[in-house]
């Protein structure tokens, strides 16, 4: 199996509760319910997501893994049949040779292959102008970080710091959110905002995300507030960690917790439903109860500037150690001078290598 097959193939396992994740809900939908004779019941939403992961990768080992999470799947004689195709009857295995009492047998583990570098080829597949006004880049972009990239209308420009590594942007959205006011005699008026997402990919799949959302042009005053900025001060996780720093009027909030990979609070839906259509186009799909550490940082300024950075770290490794706290503080300071726009960097350049960077942060 290829490195990409096998990360699909393990990521739709976590997505029906079959893979070895922790605390993943079971699947009843996976499996075949009896049916009254001459009637037919279709596969179920999960299943044919399977299949069609299995059948564009079509090899034995991905028979084999559709086999093992649906034995009564719709798609079940299918998979059966191609398999045996594939292997004929007479290719036996050899048979194993004897073990001596004395030797210690160990239990066999999945073969997983390392993740190596994402293949940049592939990005043709997704390539296209960006769905907002407010970035200069387009989907399928590649920036090596750290570094910034200028986001926004003239105005109300910010610098959005991309972390170390090769990041992807997967996704862009203009959309407007509800902002209210200080004032009860003021109702609260909706605000053009523009999203964007953007992935750290490996040969495996997403290993990081990194969601931003910030007002596209110049607009408010010193009465306004932000919802979700005032939900993250006011919140306490029961696992994880929060914080808020005062700059005069301006404000920061960080909270980090665990969750999955799915959207959060105002998340703009269609931002991920386009972030994860273009990692299927990628042969790299991302199950939503995929385990993530999570951390958002709200920044807030004088006159209704606003920013809002999400970074998801994937996988059961993600967690809120010290040293994940200790890189988002770094981050989070990195992003709060981008968001006042003091960075002296140059923009990163799409598919260029870093230039020099005064950012040291880590991965």
């Amino acid at each position: 199996m290829t490195t990409s097959a096998a990360r699909a193939a393990l990521l739709l396992m976590a997505a029906t509760g079959l893979a070895a994740v922790p605390c993943a809900p079971s699947l009843a939908a996976g499996t075949a319910t009896a049916t009254a004779p001459g009637t037919t019941q279709g596969p179920s939403a999960v299943d044919a997501q399977f299949w069609a992961t299995t059948e564009r990768i079509g090899t034995p080992d991905a028979y084999r893994a559709y086999l093992a999470a649906f034995p009564n799947g719709f798609f079940a004689r299918l998979a059966a049949a191609a398999l045996a195709k594939a292997e004929p009857a007479s290719a036996q295995p050899s048979p194993s040779p004897a073990v001596s009492p004395a030797a210690p047998v160990t239990s066999a583990k999945p073969d997983v292959p390392p993740a190596g570098p994402f293949p940049t080829q592939r990005l043709a597949k997704i390539a296209a102008d960006p769905s907002s006004g407010a970035v200069t880049f387009r989907i399928g972009d590649v920036f090596q970080g750290p570094g910034p990239v200028t986001v926004g209308w003239a105005g109300a420009k910010k610098q959005l710091i991309v972390p170390p590594g090769q990041w992807v942007v997967l996704a862009t959205l203009d959309h407007s959110v509800a902002q209210n006011s200080a004032l009860p005699s003021v109702p609260a008026q909706p605000i053009p905002v523009a999203s964007v997402a953007l992935g750290r990919l490996d040969s495996l799949g997403a290993n990081a995300l990194l969601l931003a959302t910030f007002n596209r042009h110049a607009a408010g005053s010193m009465n306004t507030r932000w919802p979700e900025a005032q939900a993250c001060e006011g919140t306490t996780p029961r696992s994880g960690f929060q914080w808020t720093e005062q700059h005069g009027i301006a404000r920061q909030c960080v909270l980090g917790r665990p969750t999955t990979a799915k959207p959060v609070g105002a998340d703009p839906a269609p931002l991920w439903d386009e972030l994860r259509q273009n990692l299927l186009r990628l042969d790299l799909p991302l199950a939503q109860d995929t385990p993530a550490w999570r951390t958002d940082m709200h920044l807030t300024g004088a006159r209704a500037e606003y920013m809002c950075i999400s970074r998801m770290d994937l996988g059961p490794g993600a967690a809120g150690s010290p040293a994940r706290q200790a890189a988002m503080k770094a981050y989070a300071d990195a992003a709060w001078r981008g968001f006042r726009r003091e960075l002296e960097d140059n923009d990163l350049a799409p598919g260029a290598q870093r230039g020099a960077t005064t950012l040291n942060l880590p991965e």
